[in-house]
């Protein structure tokens, strides 16, 4: 197989691809996560042979309020939604699902279809009573394969530069 996104045809793909591309960046490195000494870092696999640093993340599409939180010193945006909410949920859900990416219904219907072959249901759930049913869906992907594959083109993408430039 190759790369899943030769063509990126909508802003949904592009947030499942940046989710792809964060998580095969990890893989490839787990300084860009940990950013710990070399004796930190040994007394971690000393203390937890074959750890890996791993991250849930959670896609939903909806709507959301930005408000301003703080005081005169300092200002953060924070939002308020539902949606917000469930993008939350699903993140926080990840674990009990044994996948790094969960991904509501409605995010996933505005994948395109290249991507959607990669992608398989996990669950159907109701939250709440007053809720809708939704589907779950998640990414399977190896990270150390995307991780090849993200370095591969990488090197093609350089190759093609410099015999531009030659």
């Amino acid at each position: 197989e190759n790369w899943p996104f030769t063509k990126v045809a909508s802003v949904a793909d592009q947030a499942l691809l940046s989710f792809a591309l964060t998580v095969a960046e990890m893989t490839k490195s787990e300084a860009f996560v940990c950013q710990f000494s070399a004796q930190a870092m040994h007394r971690l696999y000393e203390r937890m042979p074959g750890y890996k640093v791993k991250m849930g993340f959670g896609l939903h599409y909806g709507w959301a309020i930005e408000g301003a939180i703080g005081s005169e010193r300092k200002i953060d945006a924070s939002y308020i939604s539902p949606h917000v909410n469930m993008s939350e949920f699903l993140e926080s859900s990840t674990k009990g699902y044994g996948v790094g990416l969960l991904m509501s219904e409605a995010f996933y219907k505005l994948l395109s279809n290249a991507p959607k072959k990669y992608i398989r249901r996990v669950d159907r759930i109701k939250r709440t009573k007053s809720e809708d049913p939704m589907s779950l869906y998640t990414y399977d992907m190896v990270p150390e394969r995307l991780a090849l594959l993200l370095t591969q083109e990488r090197r093609r993408g350089r190759k093609k530069s410099r015999r531009r430039s030659s």
